[in-house]
């Protein structure tokens, strides 16, 4: 359209862009939100526009592009958004108008929130009165006087089944952007952070590469884009144990954000290079890393985020309650990105959900994955957490199973009696954490026909070992992500 001109390419090429009306001043991002099913006949289709505040907009181009997130926060109420329920829908819900914000009155929101829109594609013939079994609902606007005559509130009462359709048209739409570049440019790593969203770790790392591969041919070595693409393949290969590969990746990372100058990054590539090396076993220490503040945790999420997160989390409990582990690993993976988005890549939040896909890959008989993860964890939650915090103690004594799964007896053993004698220390006899590292221990001693010493440590403490459990996690479950 000739009335609109690009506002800027956001995300480092990952995001859509922002469009500006060369007139009127009012902003438009340009991803269409999918909510029509894929059959849908073309003249059977309506547009209409969710409109909010710019900061608000831009969230959906930045760091949730196919993501449930961009689904469930356009759907969420929020005071940053101005979306209310006419119905007092639980589900949550937008104000959305056939014509763009223009139209809409200055009572309905502040002139601010007026000033972005985000196309979103529905069925016309859905435009009707609120039903509960329909997958997408438009309730045409009781305010007439305050909201205007072409103002929908729009409602999705299956959550996960719309999300699964956001991503199926998101995907769908970046397969034919890369065809149309011939394989090359923005659109392969737009479409690597999309798979990197979803879990899809194996087959955005292919992508990554290809990205960073072309970005080092293009522009050098020393471009903050090759350093980008260079830190998201490292970052792929790390999520999937293979620390030893991504060592010399963020290595070049963080020399081409030296010679640029950006010394965030820069931090970030030392504590990413700290990390790989705690997961070879070379070190057990990430180093300096900010401590979270106290009110940052995933209870205080809000919006889309808190939403996609409950959603992922819950599917993903169920699944791994199924020991469906393969399944859930896809789960804990999208809700890591979505934590270490939210809330930093060494939150207690963000390793408690690391240490529970580690549980699936060790579930699975990915011993080495799982054990390079859970060194992360357990380096992460060292620097972190207070000396008082069973979590440390709680990541190595996994630890110590996982090396145990394979037949690195006498090195397990030492790790066991390491968290039990940091529980002693730093918690005391009787905490809960204590006895669990003690029946941990027991049962690897039992294990091994040495009975008389693992009597000894029961002796020591008040429990009985569990014949027959599960050896993976000395036994027990992982502490859940959230």
């Amino acid at each position: 359209c000739p009335d609109f001109g690009v506002l800027e390419d956001t995300s480092d090429g990952n995001g859509p862009k922002l469009y500006k009306h060369s007139e009127f001043g009012y902003i438009v991002i340009g991803l269409v939100l999918n909510l029509a099913p894929a059959n849908a006949k073309a003249q059977e289709l309506q547009l209409l526009y969710r409109y909010g505040s710019l900061p608000a907009m831009r969230h959906f181009a930045t760091g949730a592009l196919g993501c449930s997130e961009v689904l469930l926060d356009c759907l969420c109420e929020s005071p940053e958004s101005g979306s209310s329920s006419p119905s007092g829908s639980a589900k949550g819900g937008f104000f959305a108008s056939s014509s763009g914000p223009l139209k809409h009155r200055a009572a309905s929101v502040n002139s601010q929130q007026m000033l972005c829109c985000m196309p979103v594609l529905v069925e016309s013939r859905h435009c009707r009165q609120y039903a509960q079994k329909q997958e997408i609902v438009l309730e045409r606007s009781h305010d007439v006087e305050q909201q205007g005559p072409d103002c929908f509130f729009v409602s999705v009462p299956n959550l996960e089944a719309a999300a699964a359709r956001v991503v199926e048209a998101t995907e769908e739409r970046l397969r034919g952007d890369i065809y149309h570049a011939d394989g090359e440019g923005t659109p392969v790593r737009r479409k690597a952070y999309f798979l990197s969203c979803l879990g899809r770790t194996e087959e955005a790392e292919f992508l990554w590469r290809r990205a960073f591969e072309e970005d080092g041919t293009k522009l050098g070595a020393h471009h903050v884009q090759t350093a980008r693409s260079a830190t998201a393949l490292a970052a792929c290969l790390d999520d999937l144990g293979r620390a030893k590969e991504s060592e010399p990746l963020y290595r070049q990372a963080k020399e081409a954000f030296a010679s640029n100058g950006s010394l965030q990054d820069v931090d970030a590539s030392e504590a990413a290079i700290a990390a790989c090396l705690c997961a070879q076993g070379q070190t057990s220490s990430i180093g300096k890393i900010e401590k979270p503040l106290r009110d940052t945790c995933i209870a205080n999420l809000e919006g889309g985020p808190a939403q996609a997160l409950k959603l992922i989390l819950g599917r993903a409990s169920i699944l791994a309650g199924r020991r469906e582990h393969e399944e859930a690993e896809v789960y804990y993976r999208q809700a890591l990105c979505v934590l270490r988005r939210k809330l930093g890549n060494y939150h207690p939040d963000t390793l408690h959900c690391l240490n529970n896909l580690a549980s699936c890959c060790g579930e699975q008989g990915r011993f080495l994955e799982a054990e390079q993860l859970l060194r992360i964890t357990k380096a992460g939650f060292d620097s972190t957490l207070g000396n008082r915090s069973p979590c440390p103690m709680q990541a190595l004594t996994n630890l110590a199973c996982c090396v145990a799964d394979q037949g690195r007896l006498s090195e397990a053993e030492d790790m066991h009696r390491q968290a039990l004698a940091a529980c002693r220390k730093k918690l005391g006899a009787n905490h809960p954490e204590t006895k669990a590292c003690a029946e941990s221990l027991a049962f690897l001693l039992n294990s091994q026909g040495r009975s008389t010493e693992a009597a000894l440590i029961v002796l020591q403490g008040d429990f009985v070992v569990q014949v027959g459990t599960p050896r993976f996690h000395g036994g027990r479950r992982s502490r859940a992500a959230a």
